[in-house]
């Protein structure tokens, strides 16, 4: 595709099609001009653009979806590899999670990441939201690409374990587990946790000291539930079952009851 540099002058009525820079359109390079396609059902009329500039994927439109003077951003790529997607939602009273390209997700403020803040301007109105009748999502655990399309699963790879609806290695040994909390919580406890997930989670730790994550001052007053205690290896440990998943164990390390210890993996006796 062909980029050209051209003056651009354009009376639009109705915000009709006129043919970008950096196109061939129709053999038509330069003075472009568009015509009267019809008003639209506002009556809205677009502004005329002059406009000189060099445009590889068109021109950008306006809130009114009128051309202007400015390059459209290039087109959102699809997925190459599972890392390129993500879980996010959009946040309307039924907004439901699904695999969206990690690149649409930045460009795109309320298109909103697992985990992520949503931005104000992007909040539903919960007095609208109170009157609608929501069919209950399906609950995903990973995005991944398929051909090219990014998707989501609520199922993990045979490979990897489901923790706090996440995706992580299944444990091989009782090193790959520990005790860990949630200290962004108010009535978060200490709990058995793969290490993989503690490695990546930023608020979720052995020890309060291992995080910088505590909620707001006074949010946690008057719940009446207990919070994270300062160091959750003063409880016990964790211990790695032949399932791949972690459990809680005895204050030395021993398996639960009803299993046994079998190469540093806890199996039915």
């Amino acid at each position: 595709m062909r980029t050209t540099t051209i003056v651009w002058m354009v009376a639009l009525m109705g915000c009709s099609t006129s043919v970008p820079a950096g196109t061939d359109g129709g053999d038509i390079d330069a003075g472009v001009t568009a015509g009267d396609a019809g008003d639209t059902d506002a009556g809205l009329r677009c502004t005329p653009v002059t406009c000189e500039i060099a445009c590889e994927h068109g021109f950008a439109r306006d809130a009114d979806g009128c051309e202007i003077c400015s390059c459209a951003p290039a087109p959102i790529e699809a997925c190459a590899v599972d890392a390129d997607c993500v879980l996010a939602y959009v946040p309307s009273c039924c907004g439901c999670e699904r695999g969206h390209p990690r690149a649409q997700v930045d460009a795109d403020p309320c298109l909103v990441a697992r985990g992520e803040p949503v931005p104000p301007g992007c909040l539903p109105d919960p007095e609208v939201c109170a009157t609608v009748d929501c069919a209950a999502c399906e609950p995903l655990v990973r995005a991944f690409c398929d051909g090219g399309t990014c998707a989501a699963s609520g199922e993990c790879e045979a490979d990897d374990v489901e923790f706090q609806r996440t995706c992580v290695p299944a444990c091989a040994s009782h090193a790959d587990c520990a005790l860990g909390a949630d200290y962004s919580s108010c009535c978060g406890g200490c709990g058995a946790a793969p290490r993989a997930y503690i490695d990546a989670t930023e608020c979720f730790g052995e020890r309060r000291s291992d995080t910088g994550c505590a909620p707001p001052a006074g949010a946690c007053d008057g719940l009446g539930c207990p919070s994270p205690a300062e160091d959750c290896s003063t409880f016990g440990a964790a211990v790695c079952m032949d399932d791949g998943t972690c459990r809680e164990g005895g204050a030395d390390g021993a398996c639960p009851t009803g299993f046994r210890d079998d190469g540093g993996v806890c199996v039915a006796e």
